[in-house]
């Protein structure tokens, strides 16, 4: 198959609905990048399980896009290194968007109101898991600074940037806040 480096698909599992930020942050990227010149091709199909998002990123083999936004999977992202690894042999520069350090996701996760067993199984994927599930990636943006574990073999590939909001859509107040 013969690469399109002008084309951009950006491929994510969040849910539309439930995750409106989420919708508009990503909106915001595919935009810049439309302004840009590049072609941009969306897939995003809400999901949960290894499988479903294994079948999901598999989609990627039938596009010709060159470059490959892959919205991190999370703790998860290590059961998709496989094909992220296949996808680079292929030419393609496979980008993860992280949305959250993974050192903060694991906190969140940790403190959040989950079930112990639910808690020690996602936190116990993200610290096996560790750095090694980011090296097949060309690069990684994200938002805020890394953890130094997170970080380890991939400091260099972690830039960080805006968490992709275009304030041009924005309508700015006409009004004064008085304290």
């Amino acid at each position: 198959m013969h690469l399109n480096y002008n084309k951009i698909l950006y491929l994510s599992t969040h849910d539309k609905e439930f995750d409106p930020g989420v919708e508009k942050k990503i909106q915001g990227i595919c935009a810049a990048a439309e302004r840009k010149g590049y072609l941009v091709e969306r897939v995003t199909k809400y999901c949960r399980s290894i499988n479903n998002r294994r079948a999901i990123i598999n989609k990627v083999l039938e596009s010709d896009a060159g470059i490959v936004f892959i919205r991190s999977f999370g703790v998860l992202t290590i059961t998709v290194s496989a094909t992220i690894k296949k996808l680079r042999q292929e030419g393609r520069t496979i980008i993860c968007d992280q949305p959250s350090p993974l050192s903060t996701t694991l906190s969140e996760i940790w403190h959040s109101k989950r079930s112990f067993v639910k808690r020690l199984y996602s936190v116990s994927w993200g610290i096996l898991s560790g750095p090694w599930a980011m090296f097949p990636f060309n690069r990684i943006i994200e938002y805020a600074p890394e953890g130094k574990y997170f970080s380890f073999g991939n400091h260099r590939r972690i830039k960080l940037m805006g968490n992709g909001i275009d304030t041009s859509r924005i309508d700015m107040r006409h009004y004064i806040c008085r304290a």
